[in-house]
């Protein structure tokens, strides 16, 4: 992490997942991969709540940020579909997901929100297995926790055609829609939806962490001038909440000569609009807005970058990318028999982000589901301060 005094700590944690017929238990401090092979083949996401991996506190609460799902459901990285390979990558995603919701504040953890910052699938609308993989592992958060879930590039119907050369920009939003959209089960009759755009690819939610109020708005890839004139008018509506920006392609893992992520050009949508325009025409003239999340931009275990902004009055913008998609050493030390060819998946890495409004600072951490360990690089795990004036900042 740039331009932030870092300093790095290492949390305990004890985690309790039920495989199909035995459990394990394993120290997330010290553990480099999953007790037992045979055991990782079988498990499944547990419904013990017994022991959380981050006890619940009056004055803090965690944020977590799903990136780039769409390799554990690739229709290729199942036996079922491919019966060389070495497992059902699925199950990872399921028990991403089974985490969060046993660690929700709801079940007695401090999980206060989860956000899904998009490409749920692989090749667009090509695969139906794929959609129903990605609906079977986000069904463990349904009713769990305050979630908003984001469309990524690959979640666009005609995704595999722009691949293949056979369309310019990407159209097309029925399969997303129809499992993750506005009108569907994960948002109906939620207290804490808010609404959507016309076209149900933007979407707001308020969620409550230890106390205090935040307002999230989920944007589709590359909105439009249209959708941020929507986007004004929601936080229009809500002078006093503090606003977390959430969309799938932002910022690059390359940096600029200040040593500052480098925004992601424009590649994807007719009508959208570079994410540099938006940061400079929406993000920096709303002091309300603190963060943007993203992911997306990945290459092999480079994953993760941010950058610091200040806007136009005066405060501090943090954008943070996560993208562990291109990570994929699970698979080779679960299966160190399998030679054949190893598909991306993500290692089961989340981003955590730690709100403490005692020490007024939020603790970015790297947690892996699959390896029950923290990442402690500097890019992985660091502090953001939040030492503003909330009455002040987060005002008319």
């Amino acid at each position: 992490m740039k331009n932030l005094n870092l300093s790095l700590i290492l949390f305990s944690a004890l985690i309790i997942f039920a495989g199909c017929n035995s459990s394990k238990s394993i120290s997330g401090s010290s553990s480099s991969a999953v007790t037992s092979p045979e055991a990782a083949k079988n498990l499944t996401p547990a419904a013990s709540k017994s022991e959380k991996f981050r006890k619940p506190g009056t004055n803090s609460f965690t944020l977590i940020a799903i990136p780039d799902t769409q390799g554990y459901v690739d229709f290729f990285a199942q036996t079922e579909h491919k019966k060389s390979f070495p497992c059902n990558q699925y199950l990872m995603n399921n028990r991403q997901m089974a985490f969060i919701a046993q660690n929700s504040v709801k079940n007695g953890g401090d999980f206060a929100c989860a956000i899904h910052l998009g490409d749920f699938v692989n090749e667009g609308s090509w695969f139906k297995y794929e959609w129903k993989k990605a609906d079977e592992a986000l069904s463990y958060l349904d009713g769990q926790i305050p979630l908003i879930s984001v469309i990524g590039n690959h979640d666009y119907d005609n995704h595999y055609k722009m691949v293949a050369g056979r369309a310019e920009w990407l159209k097309g939003s029925k399969m997303f829609n129809k499992y993750f959209g506005a009108n569907s089960k994960y948002y109906k009759d939620k207290e804490w939806y808010g609404g959507s755009s016309e076209n149900g690819l933007n979407n707001w939610i308020i969620f409550e962490g230890a106390g205090r109020k935040f307002l999230v708005i989920g944007f589709e890839v590359e909105p439009s001038a249209a959708t941020l004139s929507w986007a004004q008018s929601v936080i229009d509506s809500h002078p006093d909440l503090p606003v977390i920006v959430a969309t799938h392609s932002y910022i690059t893992i390359t940096d600029d000569e200040k040593d500052q992520a480098n925004f992601i050009g424009r590649h994807y949508r007719e009508d959208g609009l570079a994410p540099e325009e938006i940061h400079k025409s929406f993000i920096l003239k709303n002091k309300n807005i603190f963060m943007v999340l993203c992911a997306h931009a990945s290459s092999g275990d480079n994953c993760e970058n941010s950058r610091i902004d200040t806007n136009e009055a005066g405060y501090p913008v943090y954008t943070l990318l996560s993208d562990f998609q291109t990570r994929n050493h699970i698979i080779r030390d679960l299966y160190p028999e399998y030679t054949g060819k190893v598909r991306y998946c993500g290692d089961g890495w989340l981003r955590l982000m730690n709100f403490d409004s005692n020490s007024k600072q939020i603790h970015v951490e790297t947690w892996s589901t699959e390896y029950e360990k923290f990442e402690t690089d500097e890019d992985s795990d660091f502090y953001l301060p939040i030492s503003w004036d909330w009455e002040e900042r987060f005002s008319k």
